[in-house]
């Protein structure tokens, strides 16, 4: 094989790989709402698979043999789940108020308002990053699958 041929497939395999790189995002994105907890379901809680429709894929970059890849969850919900949170009170300022539904209510059951409520915190998941190990590979072989070779 010559010099040009040589040179024409390195060219090649580098924008197979930056191909690669840019399809691995957004697969491994796919792979992590399957991982993301659905939460609890109350009637007045956000939609059931709230933190999983928030999981996108980020910018992506490349250096050389190094690839990174970046996979957001841009609600707060994926760290507390993910960490976990202490106790705290949940506060509403001016004339916002927090609405409940309280199976057990003073007056029944029933929808309540409140300026206020103590959350009683929540213990860690730790989802992430054993759900990123888990799927990184297998996400970033099947985007070498998808992807052709130019």
């Amino acid at each position: 094989m010559g010099n040009t041929d040589s040179s024409r497939m390195k060219a090649s395999l580098r924008r197979w790989n930056v191909d690669v790189v840019k399809r691995w995002g957004p697969e491994l994105a796919e792979a992590m709402r399957v991982e993301a907890p659905l939460g609890k379901v109350t009637p007045t809680s956000r939609p059931p698979g709230t933190l999983r429709k928030s999981i996108k894929a980020g910018r992506t970059s490349q250096t050389g043999t190094s690839a990174t890849v970046q996979v957001l969850a841009p609600v707060i919900q994926a760290r507390t789940t993910d960490k976990g949170a202490r106790a705290h009170r949940i506060p509403r300022s001016g004339s916002a108020r927090l609405r409940f539904f309280w199976a057990n209510g003073p007056q029944g059951a029933g929808i309540y308002h409140f300026r206020h409520v103590n959350h009683p915190g929540n213990a860690p998941q730790n989802w992430w990053q054993p759900g990123l190990k888990r799927r990184a590979s297998t996400t970033l072989r099947r985007a070498a699958r998808r992807t052709s070779f130019r």
